[in-house]
């Protein structure tokens, strides 16, 4: 068994030794730190697509897309802006790396014309990587597409 005598004061200039020797270093870690977080954030791509058709509008706000690019995060607005019985929907479209289109679910507006904006927060994974995102809004007559637009993300 080992017994350590400590001295305080010792230990006081120790630490005052040891401040002046680290502060410096981690000083300089800090700085390399903000750096990388830096640049990793400088990394992600934000961007607006939106389009508008007859009966129906909106627009997506696509948020933390990293250079992997297999997930992003987005959020939706759209409405029905004609007072027609039909409804809007709208819903993600991406395109993979090699150009396959892949088109996500329909979220919808049944809420009647001109009610305000319908709003999706939500997120898409794709192992086989995003390489563009855009929104698909249309107007509907029950599960019958009538008409459509699309704005990719720019």
């Amino acid at each position: 068994m080992y017994t350590m005598i400590l001295d305080p004061w010792a230990m006081k200039k120790a630490r005052s030794r040891f401040s002046r020797l680290i502060r410096p270093i981690g000083v300089a870690a800090a700085a390399i730190s903000l750096t990388l977080v830096a640049s990793g954030t400088a990394s992600a791509s934000t961007g607006v697509g939106k389009c508008s058709t007859t009966g129906a509008s909106g627009e997506i706000d696509v948020y933390n897309w990293v250079d992997s690019g297999s997930r992003i995060d987005f959020h939706v607005g759209f409405l029905d802006t004609l007072a027609d019985g039909h409804h809007a929907r709208a819903r993600l479209i991406t395109k993979n790396f090699v150009g396959n289109q892949v088109t996500w679910p329909w979220h919808s507006d049944t809420d009647g014309a001109n009610n305000g904006y319908t709003y999706v927060d939500s997120y898409a994974i794709n192992d086989t990587g995003i390489y563009q995102a855009g929104i698909q809004i249309a107007r509907f007559e029950g599960d019958t597409l009538l008409n459509s637009c699309t704005g990719w993300v720019s």
